[in-house]
């Protein structure tokens, strides 16, 4: 990962090569449905939309008062 955002050394200073940044994390999520849309009447009910999957999830990961809501997340 290259990072360009920071503050710049002194001009006669050499540049920092920086291994590690606090507080970056990265997920890479894989969602998986039908390759093509699906009837409603045939199909709706019972194969789920992984867009609202998805959003249904990302949704629950805070509470109203912008708490994190997932178990251990404050330990340590």
């Amino acid at each position: 990962m290259l990072i360009l955002d920071g503050p710049l050394p002194p001009e006669r200073e050499s540049r920092p090569l920086v291994f590690g940044a606090r507080g970056i994390v990265t997920l890479e999520l894989t969602v998986f449905g039908p390759k093509v849309a699906l009837p409603r009447g045939h199909y709706g009910n019972w194969v789920p939309n992984p867009a609202m999957r998805l959003a249904q999830l990302l949704a629950t990961c805070k509470d109203d008062a912008g708490q994190v809501t997932i178990a251990g997340f404050y330990d340590g």
